[in-house]
C-alpha cells in the first residue's frame, strides 16, 4: 500500500526549557512520512531549497519515502 504526502518540508529552529537546536528537520510531511513509514510506502509532494541537505534527502530515502515529487527550487527551503 501507499501514502501521499503532501505537505511543508521545512526547517526548524526550536528553543525550549530543555534546550535548543537549530535548523533540524522539521516539517509536517517530514514526519508525517517518517511515520507512515512503519506501516505504508509513503511519498512526499513539496517544495525545498537549493539549501536542503543532501543528508536529510537519504536520511527520508533510507526510510523507504519517495522523494521523486519533492520539486528543488532555487532559494532557501522554508524555516
Amino acid at each position: 500500500m501507499s501514502l501521499l504526502i503532501l505537505g511543508s518540508v521545512a526547517t526548524d529552529s526550536v528553543k525550549t526549557n530543555f534546550g535548543k537546536s537549530q535548523n533540524a528537520l522539521g516539517g509536517a510531511a517530514v514526519y508525517a512520512s517518517i511515520a507512515a513509514s512503519n506501516f505504508v510506502n509513503p511519498a512526499i509532494v513539496g517544495v525545498v531549497g537549493k539549501d536542503f541537505p543532501k543528508k536529510w534527502f537519504d536520511l527520508l530515502s533510507n526510510k523507504g519515502i519517495d522523494l521523486s515529487a519533492l520539486s528543488i527550487e532555487d532559494g532557501k527551503t522554508f524555516h
